[in-house]
């Protein structure tokens, strides 16, 4: 793939995760309604959430990668194997600044009201953000540590994601055959 290219399956990535922010917060909206009842109802909110933009960042890099592969081996275009990891890196970037404003924001470097700035980019991982300041989402002066590093944790599944997606897709493993369906038959 040549450099143009590159930049526009990432474009296609930062569509993906605009998407995945706004499934997200009609999810949240519903979340809402149930908020305060435990920490359980936030984990499991929270696994939906993230299946989101996980699902949609997964099925984008399967499909591309597929057709990335056929171009290298019908067109003779340059290979690029390990471009699922590059691209879920740079998708990772606005997520680890908001992450950072947050952190400042916790730190008393800027004011705690920026903390809010996380949630508006990042609503696919507010569930899993809340469980260790369970009860106290909307109010940024009763955070905690814990918030701050699962802010910082949950941003590694955009990468885990796109890179095994592309592996799969790139060297074309079908995950009916290998591991949905594996020894159906016998």
């Amino acid at each position: 793939m040549n450099r143009n290219e590159k930049l526009k399956k990432i474009g296609g990535g930062f569509i993906r995760l605009i998407i995945a922010n706004i499934a997200c917060f009609m999810i949240l909206l519903v979340y809402m309604f149930i908020y305060g009842k435990g920490v359980i109802v936030s984990f499991l909110t929270g696994l939906c959430t993230a299946g989101v933009v996980c699902g949609l960042l997964a099925d984008y890099c399967l499909k591309f990668s597929e057709k990335v592969k056929s171009d290298v081996k019908y067109r003779g275009k340059d290979p690029d194997a390990n471009f699922g990891l590059t691209m879920g890196l740079v998708l990772m970037i606005p997520g680890l600044i908001t992450a950072t404003v947050a952190l400042l924001a916790y730190l008393n470097v800027i004011p705690r009201n920026y903390c809010a700035i996380y949630y508006i980019f990042n609503t696919y991982f507010v569930p899993l953000v809340d469980i260790p300041i369970h009860g106290f989402i909307g109010n940024p002066y009763k955070y905690n540590v814990w918030a701050i590093v699962i802010m910082y944790l949950v941003q590694l599944l955009i990468p885990f994601t796109t890179f095994i997606t592309y592996k799969i897709g790139y060297n074309g493993v079908d995950v009916g055959e290998k591991i949905m369906y594996k020894g159906k038959d016998e």
